[in-house]
């Protein structure tokens, strides 16, 4: 049996601390984010890689979810709201560095965070801002550039298999170094919303102004 917790157990037993993040994340894990990430074992190995989950149970962080990101949303508006969605994916990326499993429950609560705040402002954004009648051009169109992007993440992950060692720090290292330039990219939006506070959500232009 594997060792979870770093520490040098024994393959037909485990200490109490591998039970309990072999608990989290081959059996709580999947249940509470039926979208979010697993994590795969093969043989007497585990992955650190994640992958998709399927589960088929509904997830009980979903209230909390649609209650905190509304109240965010509504608080801060779409432009602040970008930088809590950049500070989650710095989060997720730079746990991602640390390998050490146990840790990377870090990485995963704030990787399944930044997902569910993520897609709901871009959504909320889209509606607001194209309306019924463009709403759905903008977003397929967004979706396709976001498609032959997500494209590179498999050749991605084969360069750095073949020529790095498998040392997936590199990769995550480098989607770190991609977020300084949405920094940039946010504080423009943030600027060319506060023009037009017809672009920003009322209770949150009206308590910006």
């Amino acid at each position: 049996m594997a060792s979870l917790c770093g520490r040098k157990c024994g393959r037909s037993t485990s200490c109490s601390r591998c039970a309990i993040l072999r608990l989290f994340f081959f059996e709580v894990t999947p249940t509470w984010v039926s979208t979010g990430s697993s994590w795969r074992t093969t043989g007497t190995t585990t992955s650190t890689m994640p992958t998709p989950s399927s589960s088929p149970y509904p997830s009980p962080c979903r209230p909390f979810f649609f209650t905190w990101i509304t109240s965010t949303m509504q608080r801060l508006g779409f432009a602040r709201t970008n930088y809590v969605v950049l500070a989650l994916g710095v989060v997720w990326n730079g746990v991602a560095l640390v390998p050490w499993l146990p840790v990377q429950v870090v990485a995963f609560t704030a990787f399944t965070f930044q997902r569910a705040f993520f897609f709901s402002e871009f959504y909320t954004y889209m509606a607001h801002t194209f309306g019924s009648v463009s709403c759905g051009r903008v977003v397929g169109l967004c979706t396709v550039l976001a498609a032959a992007l997500n494209l590179l993440v498999w050749p991605a992950v084969a360069l750095t298999d073949e020529h790095l060692q498998g040392e997936l720090r590199y990769f995550f290292g480098g989607l770190l170094v991609l977020c300084a330039p949405l920094a940039v990219v946010f504080v423009v939006f943030e600027r060319h919303v506060r023009a037009c506070p017809a672009r920003e959500i009322p209770r949150a232009a009206a308590q910006a102004g």
